[in-house]
Formats: structure tokens, C-alpha cells, sequence
């Protein structure tokens, strides 16, 4: 019966915050399209989710133990970030998805600090009473496929971003900051939210093509915030707190002998 009121709702062409009134009992404007309701995915989604995050998680165990004995003062830094981060956002106040709200992640600069497999664990963590705030116990259920759509991208766009920037580049202090700071946290949020989108795109509740014309410019325009509060962070931290970021090093990046090119002298 919900899913024939669902079908309705899009036949008639009726915003989606029918759709969501009908769902959830309230309307759209209180959605957060990157904090998921269980009812947006079938069971098979669900589940797949509880086992792959458990994995996740085991895998990343170790090293992030590792971080968290080296410093565990960070490990609180960041706990306030991203409870700051994930309470700025932006949404969409018209078209067929007016109302979806959006929120920063911090997601990158927890990388940096703690290292993306102890971030991820955080991440985990604060994803649970970050659910219990923005839409309900009844939604838990979909926090392990949450954590994974929401972390993952932009973890792995961190990951691959400073290994580059290790392998390739010059051990350069600008190159730090602006690559691993400012521009890894744009990537990571497109990365993030094309991950959302197209796995929004297979619920029976969002139109795949209103999602990606509507939906996913969006993280276009959030990107560039979470890309300056990034940064900013990055730098101060490298001027003021260096002990705070686990992949900086003094020794590495502050060598009188780095340049930006091999070549200069």
C-alpha cells in the first residue's frame, strides 16, 4: 500500500515531500538526503550493508588502534569537528526534490589528523547518535549502509590523493596543504556524493534521473566549503599544532632542500 501511494505521488507529479510525508510521517524539509531512512532500500541493501561494515571495520582496526595510542587528544579534536561539520549544510529549496538538505563531512581532515583508517572508526561511531538526532531510532537500521555511502568515497579519494602527492610530488609544504587539505576535501565530497546519489538512484522512493540533474550539483557547491574549512584547518594545525596531524611530518615537509620542482636549486 506505501509503495502504490509512492507510485501515485510520482504519477501525479507531485513533489517528493509527499512521498516523504507518506513515509516517515513528516515532511521532506526535515530530510537529509545524506542521512538515509530505512525505508528508502530493500532488505538485500540492508543486509549487505551488516556484513560489509563489520569487515570494514576489521580490517581498519589495527592501524587505528595505533592512532588512538599515539594520540588520543586528536581523536577528541575531531569528535568536535565533525560534530560541527555534519551540523553545517545547505538544501534545495525547489523542483521535484525541494527540500533535501545536505551537511559538510570533515571526513578529509580527519585523514590527515588520525589517518583515514582510525577516521573511518570515529566516523562509525559519531554516525550513530548523529541518527538518533536528525531522523530516529526507528532508522538505525540503515546506519551500517549510512556509514558506508557516507565515509568510504571520501576516504578512499584521501587515501589515493596522498599517496600521489608522496609518490610523485616534491615533499612540499604548499603541496600539503592545498592538495591534501583543500583539494582532496572537494574531491572527497563529489566522490561521496555521487556514491549517494547513484545508490539512491535504486530505491523506489527517488527518481534516478531527478537525482542526478537535481540532487548531485549540489555537492558541487557544499564541496567548496568543506574544501576551505579543510584547508584552513590543515594550515593551521601545520602552523600551530603540527602534533594533531599524524601524516605530517616536520622532517619531510619543512626540509630547506624541498621545492615545488626537482629541478630548482
Amino acid at each position: 500500500m506505501r509503495k502504490a501511494a509512492i507510485l501515485a505521488c510520482f504519477d501525479g507529479k507531485q513533489k517528493l515531500s509527499a512521498v516523504c510525508h507518506i513515509m516517515c510521517g513528516f515532511r521532506l524539509k526535515h530530510c537529509r538526503i545524506m542521512d538515509f531512512f530505512t525505508v528508502w532500500f530493500e532488505t538485500p541493501w540492508l543486509y549487505a550493508a551488516y556484513i560489509a561494515l563489520p569487515a570494514c571495520l576489521l580490517l581498519c582496526a589495527k592501524p587505528a588502534l595505533k592512532a588512538w595510542r599515539q594520540n588520543p587528544q586528536a581523536f577528541g579534536v575531531l569528535l568536535c569537528f565533525f560534530a560541527v561539520f555534519w551540523s553545517l549544510g545547505a538544501g534545495l529549496d525547489g523542483g521535484q526534490l525541494g527540500g533535501l538538505r545536505y551537511h559538510l563531512l570533515g571526513v578529509a581532515l580527519g585523514s590527515l589528523m588520525i589517518g583515514s583508517a582510525a577516521a573511518f572508526w570515529l566516523a562509525a561511531l559519531f554516525m550513530l547518535p548523529h541518527i538518533l538526532l536528525t531522523v530516529g531510532a526507528q532508522n538505525l537500521a540503515a546506519a551500517p549502509l549510512n556509514v558506508l555511502a557516507v565515509t568510504l568515497p571520501a576516504l578512499a579519494v584521501a587515501e589515493l590523493l596522498r599517496y600521489a602527492v608522496r609518490r610523485f610530488l616534491p615533499p612540499n609544504l604548499f603541496l600539503y596543504i592545498f592538495i591534501n587539505g583543500f583539494f582532496c576535501a572537494a574531491a572527497g565530497m563529489m566522490a561521496t556524493g555521487a556514491a549517494i546519489t547513484a545508490l539512491l538512484s535504486q530505491s523506489t522512493v527517488f527518481a534516478a534521473v531527478d537525482l542526478w540533474q537535481q540532487a548531485f550539483p549540489v555537492f558541487f557547491l557544499i564541496s567548496w566549503g568543506e574544501a576551505f574549512l579543510t584547508g584552513m584547518f590543515t594550515a593551521i594545525f601545520v602552523a600551530l599544532k603540527p602534533q594533531f596531524l599524524l601524516t605530517f611530518d616536520d622532517d619531510f615537509y619543512l626540509s630547506r632542500q624541498n621545492n615545488i620542482w626537482p629541478s630548482e636549486s
